[in-house]
């Protein structure tokens, strides 16, 4: 994915610390990925799976680019999450960018799929349940959810609650 993207985007990586930006950097060598358009960010985390846990950019009414950061509770308190939750904080100081802090709600980026012309499409399973958002309507999450992704439509799918498939409550 690096090699497809550096040609024409900036790519970032988060990595553990410093002896895991060098396995990277070798990694992305070794497959002939050159590093000009490449930057790291080192941020020791819980978990790898940054997209559940990482920021979610959005364009602002005025084409200003913001970072929404959401709360992590490690898929429902399933997983240790502390570190994970500090990564979307990290991400806009370290680009410059500002942040929109929204940790009085969880939301995993992998919860969600958004076409970019105002349509999400989530599971209730994944944001309504009683380990993420108790208490929280449908009603008032679309009510949020619009407010700060720009979302006019919902598809709603109830996923598979209780970690029937895997801790995440797809």
């Amino acid at each position: 994915m690096p090699r497809a993207l550096v040609p024409g985007e900036r790519v970032h990586v988060i990595a553990y610390d410093a002896a895991e930006r060098t396995r990277i950097t070798g990694l992305l060598l070794g497959a002939g990925v050159p590093l000009a358009n490449v930057d790291f960010l080192l941020r020791q985390n819980d978990d790898c799976w940054v997209r559940d846990n990482g920021p979610i950019f959005v364009y602002s009414l005025g084409g200003r680019l913001k970072v929404t950061d959401w709360g992590f509770n490690g898929w429902g308190f399933d997983t240790p999450f502390a570190k994970d939750n500090t990564v979307p904080l990290a991400v806009a100081n370290s680009l410059g960018v500002p942040r929109v802090d929204l940790n009085t709600l969880v939301l995993e980026g992998g919860a969600i799929e958004v076409d970019g012309n105002g349509v999400l499409m989530a599971t209730r399973s994944s944001i309504l349940e009683p380990d993420r958002n108790p208490g929280l309507t449908q009603a008032q999450l679309q009510s949020i959810l619009s407010a700060n992704l720009g979302v006019t439509k919902f598809i709603w799918l109830n996923g598979a609650p209780g970690g029937q498939f895997d801790i995440t409550d797809t």
